[in-house]
């Protein structure tokens, strides 16, 4: 890495360190103050930089390669738009810094191309935007990844008595799928399990990753379960009425029914875009 470039890596970090500190003391407007007291931290964070791992240091390089590739802009010139205001070199220190932290490569490819995004936008929901979209992605990591792409990509499979009967199918491969908010892409977390039998039993710890990031939300169709009682309600008292029919249960509400089902939200496939499309959505 350059010299130039370490520069904007660390003051960048120094202003996301600055910020976070700040509002872990006073709230939104500690991180203001935070975020100031940025030049006061960058000789502490050069030297915490120069002790960083080779591979970590590489790692945050990485983020503005990915960066500069996406956006078609020299890593200069790229940095020379994080060094911009204070907003865009927040968004700089929380890319490098996630960077640093991982080694997944389609994490570090997402970090860049949404970092690209951010500092080059024009407006402030854009850059808000990426804000959050950058701090969902410091969170991930490939078993959340993983569990994004079925939620956004793929129908369940069929599950019967313990066992698996149909694969899931991806969605593009159904020549009747609608769009990505098909009802037929909602999963349960029995469906997860099976359908990644290593991630069994921590399932629910990761879709309540993706969920407390906005990027997954669970629903029960509890209008679907009162139907479907009250309809057997109503065939129950019919049949007892019918002395030649035979002898039948009394209506029940069937637990599966009110499993919790999970889908992608908007955000959420966003931000999967960034991490392995080819051609993002922009």
């Amino acid at each position: 890495m350059s010299e130039d470039t370490k520069d904007v890596v660390t003051k960048a970090a120094a202003a996301s360190l600055g910020a976070l500190a700040g509002s872990a003391v006073a709230g939104p407007a500690g991180g203001m103050l935070g975020a100031a007291a940025g030049p006061m931290l960058e000789p502490i964070m050069r030297r915490v930089w120069d002790e960083l791992a080779s591979d970590s240091r590489t790692s945050a390089e990485q983020v503005l390669v990915e960066a500069s590739s996406y956006s078609n802009k020299r890593p200069d010139e790229l940095a020379e738009s994080i060094r911009q205001n204070e907003e865009r070199r927040l968004l700089g220190g929380l890319a490098f810094a996630a960077g640093s932290r991982t080694r997944n490569k389609d994490k570090i490819r997402g970090l860049g191309r949404a970092l690209a995004d951010g500092v080059l936008a024009d407006d402030d929901a854009r850059l808000d935007e990426t804000h959050l979209i950058l701090r969902a992605m410091d969170d991930l990591e490939a078993p959340h990844i993983t569990v994004l792409d079925f939620l956004v990509n793929f129908y369940p499979g069929k599950v019967w008595q313990g066992e698996q009967t149909e694969p899931p199918m991806r969605i593009e491969d159904d020549p009747s799928a609608g769009d990505r908010s098909d009802s037929r892409s909602r999963w349960k977390v029995l469906e997860l399990e099976f359908a990644r039998p290593g991630f069994r039993g921590s399932v629910q710890s990761l879709l309540g990753t993706l969920q407390r990031h906005g990027l997954a939300v669970s629903e029960q169709n509890i209008g679907n379960v009162l139907k479907r009682y009250q309809d057997d309600a109503s065939k129950a008292a019919l049949l007892s009425l019918d002395r030649t029919a035979p002898a039948t249960g009394a209506a029940r509400f069937r637990t599966r029914d009110v499993e919790p089902r999970w889908s992608a939200t908007v955000l959420g496939a966003h931000v999967l875009d960034y991490i392995i499309n080819e051609h993002p959505l922009q």
